[in-house]
C-alpha cells in the first residue's frame, strides 16, 4: 500500500508540473506533454498552440528569455507496472468557472481524450481503494504546494498575461474534470460498497481513515488462516497415523481371526471325534450290561445248580453212611457165618447141614445184593464227581467274572481268595478219593470174605461127602 501510494505522489507531481504553463519569449504559450500510465495506448499530447496575444505590459524586471518551453519527460508504461493517475481529490478544491467558448469546450474535450485516453472500465483505476484513500493528505498537501506555485507563478506574470494562461488552462482542462468527477463519484461509491460490505461480512464498523482497522483485520484473519491451516495439517497428520494404526489393528484382527477360526474348527473337529468315541464306548457300556445281565442269570443258575449239588452231596453223603453203616452189618454177620461155619465144620451134623446151606445161600445173596447196591453207588459217585467237577468250573467262572468286576480289591486279596478256592477244591477231592477207597477197600474185604466162605463150602461138601 505504501508502494502505491509512492507511485500516486508521483504520478500527481508529474501531473501537477505540467499544470503551469508557462510563456515563450516570443508570446508563444506551450503546454508541456501530458502522460498518463493508465492509457493503454499510451498517446501523447503535442504542443498546442495558443494564439498570439501582445501583451499588454510586460514588466520590465523579468526577461525574455525567463520561461522556457518545458517538455515533460515521457515516461512508457510497462505491462507488469499498474496503471495510476492523479486521484480526483487532488482537484477537489478547485472551484473556476470555466469561460472558454464552445468550441474550446470541444476542443478541450479532444484534448482530454488525447490526453487521458477512453476508460474502457471506469472502476479500473478503483482496484485498490483502501490505498487510494490512504493517500489522500499526501496528495492533498503535494496538491496545496503544486497551487502555491502556481499562485507565485501567476503573480510573476503581468494581469492579462495572467488571465490568458488561466483562461486557456480551464479551457484545456474542462473535460479532464468532468473525467475526474465522474471518477470521483464512482470511487466513493466503490468506497461506500466497500464499507457495507465490511460492514457485513467483518466485524468492523467500515475501512477507517487509514485502513488501518481492515488491515489489522485482514492480517488477523491471515494468521487465523495459517494457524488454522497448521492445526489441520497437524490433524491431517494424526488422521493418517490413526489410519495406519487401524489398518494394522485391522490386519492384527484379521490374523487373530483366521487363528481362532483354525481353532474352532480343530475343536469342532476334536469335538466330533469325541462324540463318535463317547458313542462307541455308549454301545460297549450297553453290549457289556447285557453281558453283566445274562452272567448275573448264569450266576444264579450256577447258585441254584451249587445248591442243587451240595443237597445231592449231602444226600450221598447220607447214603454213603447208610452203605457204610450196611457194609459193617454184612460184615458183622459175614463174621457170624464164619464163624457158624468154623462150629458147623468142627461138630455139625447132616441134620443141621440143611439149615447151614440155606443160610450160606441167603448170605451169598445178600452179598450179591450188596455187590449191586456198591456199583450202583460206584457209578453214583462218578455221576456226582462229574457234576461237582461242572459245578466247581461254574464257581470258578463265576468267582472270576466277580473278580473282574470288582474293582475295589486288590491283587492280595484276590491270590488269597483263589488259594483258599483251591484248597477247598483239594479237600473235597480228597474227601471223595477217601470215600471212595474206602468203600473199595469194604468191597475188596467182602469179595475176599465171599471167596473164603464160597472156597470154604468146597472143602465142607467133599469132606460130608465122603
Amino acid at each position: 500500500m505504501r508502494k502505491k501510494g509512492r507511485k500516486s505522489q508521483e504520478a500527481t507531481k508529474s501531473a501537477a508540473s505540467a499544470v503551469v504553463a508557462t510563456e515563450h519569449a516570443g508570446g508563444q504559450i506551450v503546454s508541456p506533454k501530458l502522460t498518463s500510465p493508465i492509457l493503454k495506448d499510451q498517446r501523447q499530447f503535442a504542443p498546442t498552440k495558443a494564439e498570439e496575444v501582445s501583451p499588454r505590459s510586460s514588466p520590465p524586471s523579468l526577461p525574455e528569455d525567463a520561461f522556457e518551453v518545458v517538455q515533460a519527460p515521457v515516461r512508457r508504461a510497462i505491462a507488469t507496472e499498474k496503471p495510476s493517475r492523479p486521484p480526483p481529490s487532488a482537484w477537489n478544491g478547485r472551484k473556476v468557472t470555466s469561460t472558454a467558448s464552445v468550441s474550446n469546450t470541444s476542443d478541450a474535450a479532444d484534448s482530454s481524450e488525447l490526453g487521458h485516453g477512453r476508460l474502457e472500465d471506469p472502476r479500473g483505476g478503483a482496484e485498490s481503494v483502501a490505498s487510494c484513500h490512504s493517500n489522500f493528505s499526501s496528495i492533498s498537501n503535494r496538491r496545496r504546494e503544486v497551487l502555491a506555485d502556481k499562485e507565485a507563478l501567476l503573480n510573476a506574470l503581468s494581469e492579462p498575461s495572467r488571465q490568458e494562461v488561466l483562461r486557456r488552462t480551464e479551457g484545456r482542462f474542462a473535460g479532464a474534470f468532468g473525467e475526474v468527477a465522474r471518477a470521483f463519484r464512482q470511487l466513493q461509491a466503490d468506497k461506500t460498497m466497500l464499507e457495507q460490505i465490511v460492514r457485513e461480512k467483518t466485524p468492523l464498523s467500515g475501512v477507517g481513515d487509514t485502513n488501518e482497522m481492515l488491515s489489522g483485520h485482514l492480517s488477523k484473519m491471515n494468521a487465523k488462516l495459517e494457524q488454522n491451516g497448521a492445526e489441520i495439517r497437524k490433524l491431517l497428520d494424526l488422521l493418517e497415523q490413526q489410519r495406519e494404526v487401524m489398518e494394522q489393528m485391522m490386519a492384527t484382527h484379521q490374523l487373530e481371526k483366521d487363528a481362532y477360526e483354525d481353532e474352532v474348527s480343530h475343536l469342532h473337529r476334536v469335538l466330533d471325534e469325541a462324540e463318535a468315541e463317547v458313542d462307541h464306548h455308549r454301545a460297549h457300556v450297553l453290549k457289556l450290561n447285557e453281558e453283566l445281565v445274562k452272567a448275573h442269570t448264569g450266576i444264579a443258575q450256577a447258585n441254584a445248580d451249587a445248591t442243587r449239588a451240595r443237597t445231592m452231596l449231602t444226600e450221598e453223603a447220607r447214603k454213603r453212611e447208610k452203605v457204610v453203616q450196611l457194609l459193617r452189618q454184612a460184615k458183622d454177620r459175614l463174621r457170624e457165618v464164619e464163624s457158624d461155619n468154623d462150629r458147623s465144620v468142627d461138630g455139625a451134623d447132616v441134620e443141621r447141614l440143611s439149615p447151614e446151606v440155606h443160610r450160606a445161600s441167603s448170605s451169598e445173596n445178600e452179598v450179591a445184593q450188596l455187590r449191586r447196591m456198591l456199583e450202583d453207588r460206584d457209578q453214583e459217585i462218578a455221576s456226582l464227581r462229574l457234576s461237582h467237577a461242572d459245578a466247581a468250573m461254574h464257581h470258578d467262572a463265576d468267582d472270576s467274572l466277580s473278580i473282574g468286576h470288582d474293582s475295589t480289591s486288590t491283587p492280595a486279596e484276590e491270590i488269597a481268595r483263589l488259594r483258599a478256592q483251591l484248597t477247598e477244591q483239594r479237600s473235597r477231592e480228597k474227601q471223595i478219593r477217601t470215600a471212595y477207597v474206602s468203600v473199595r477197600e469194604e468191597l475188596r474185604k467182602v469179595n475176599l470174605e465171599r471167596r473164603r466162605s464160597s472156597a470154604g463150602r468146597l472143602t465142607l461138601s467133599p469132606g460130608r461127602d465122603a
